[in-house]
């Protein structure tokens, strides 16, 4: 079995396994940086540790937003290295067996397989479920 968290990025449910996420908290401000890809925000300093933070809007070319009392970051911990993924709202924990977890799969709708590393069917709807190494490097 393998706990997942969704969230929303446009119109879309994405998900990440609960064990890549360190914590999640409400958006703060960022220190731009200069020369780096459009999606990188800038950086957050979270109690000492300085983390870059991705739009995942940007990152994934779904148009903007004005960030709201919904939006978060998801900070996300992958070998010792962390990085902040803002969203639009989280919606909730499942658990689900890893059978249920598809693997082949084209692009969704919009969504490079780059990206994901699979598609799980909830009893609501499709979460896609992201490659968070693909996704930050």
């Amino acid at each position: 079995m393998q706990q997942i968290i969704s969230f929303q990025v446009f119109d879309k449910t994405f998900g990440l396994l609960i064990l890549e996420i360190q914590e999640i908290i409400r958006i703060k401000k960022v220190t731009p940086l200069p020369n780096v890809p459009e999606y990188v925000r800038g950086v957050l300093n979270l109690r000492g540790n300085i983390i870059p933070i991705i739009d995942m809007r940007r990152r994934l070319n779904f148009p903007s937003i004005e960030y709201n009392e919904f939006t978060r970051i998801i900070i996300t911990n992958q070998n010792e290295h962390l990085a902040g993924l803002i969203i639009d709202k989280i919606n909730e924990v499942i658990t689900v067996d890893k059978d249920k977890i598809k693997t082949n799969f084209t692009n969704y709708r919009g969504v490079s397989q780059e990206v994901l590393n699979g598609i799980v069917e909830d009893k609501k709807n499709l979460i896609l479920l992201l490659n968070l190494k693909k996704l930050i490097d």
